[in-house]
């Protein structure tokens, strides 16, 4: 019987589960690091979501560990190269492109943090909090008329292009290769002219060796005075000093992010600096890795995962 380990069942998929159940045994965490490492020898598929960073350290005392299982189409959580040397593959949502058209939570989420920055939401809600009803403190930025510029074109990115649309917003693009025409988008030639042209730069390439820091110091200085960025890709993307530093110079004129660089280290405590920065600094909005995190979403990718972990093993009988 196929052994399984789920260690992040905190709502996961009631229907998932029974999927799993008809070809082995199902254990639930959580389990802390510690607990993983004592345990996961034990197990044949180990199901996880961002809360743990699977390693050498972990991958070494995995003996019998034949899946990892995650429903994620970035894989900066797992040491994917480690893992193949060890004869373990991954599952995940990368490349599963067709299943990935109908979720919609990281879009909408992006959505929100636009909403949010431009219009001070996080903000004007801690100053009724603490007994004021200040609204002229808090005069936003209307979106209608200005101009969205899209880094990367891919499934999120379009459906971002939509959204800024349909709020009467100029869309342009910069991406790699030539992107399928959609009324209404503009492609330019490189990241500078968008740079130069967009009043919100949204951010939605994976991470790779070309993408990782693709936003420092430069391209910060070659952005629009008073532009805001939103990133809900992955944090490694953008420099984070260089970030903080475009913030407290007034180049940029607000951020608003979900992900960051060591979600390994908060996830074990550390300190983070720009964390610190944006407990004093409201033009930077962090949200913590939430874009994929509904509820609809969830379930959605946990059954898809637990199907491709069952037509895994039924393959290899």
């Amino acid at each position: 019987m196929i052994s399984i380990l789920n260690i992040e069942p905190k709502e996961y998929s009631i229907k998932a589960k029974a999927i799993l159940k008809t070809i082995g045994k199902v254990d639930d965490g959580p389990l802390t690091r510690k607990n993983l490492i004592q345990k996961i020898s034990g197990y044949d598929v180990l199901i996880l979501r961002l809360g743990h960073q699977i390693d050498m350290e972990i991958l070494d005392v995995a003996e019998n560990l034949k899946v990892i299982s995650t429903p994620t189409t970035g894989l900066d959580h797992i040491d994917t190269d480690y893992a193949k040397e060890k004869k373990i593959d991954i599952l995940s949502l990368k490349g599963e492109i067709e299943f990935l058209e109908d979720v919609y939570a990281t879009a909408e989420h992006t959505w929100a943090l636009v909403l949010a920055l431009t219009r001070k939401v996080p903000q004007s809600f801690q100053s009724v909090k603490n007994g004021e009803w200040d609204r002229d403190s808090f005069k936003g930025k209307e979106l209608h008329g200005s101009t969205l510029g899209i880094v990367g074109f891919g499934r999120i990115g379009k459906k971002i292009a939509k959204y800024g649309q349909a709020f009467g917003m100029k869309v342009i693009t910069y991406t790699k290769g030539i992107i399928e025409q959609v009324d209404g988008v503009i492609q330019v030639g490189s990241l500078p002219i968008l740079l130069k042209q967009s009043d919100i730069i949204s951010i939605h390439v994976p991470l790779d060796s070309t993408t990782r820091k693709m936003f420092k110091h430069k391209e910060f200085i070659s952005m629009k005075k008073g532009a805001l960025l939103i990133n809900t890709s992955r944090g490694e993307i953008v420099d984070e000093d260089s970030l903080m530093n475009a913030i407290k110079n007034g180049g940029l004129a607000g951020a608003a992010i979900d992900v960051l660089t060591d979600e390994a280290g908060l996830l074990q405590k550390k300190k983070s600096l720009i964390i610190e920065f944006a407990k004093n600094d409201n033009r930077l909005i962090i949200t913590p890795h939430i874009g994929g995190a509904t509820f609809e979403s969830m379930e959605k990718t946990e059954i898809f995962m637990a199907n491709k972990v069952v037509n895994y093993f039924k393959e290899r009988i």
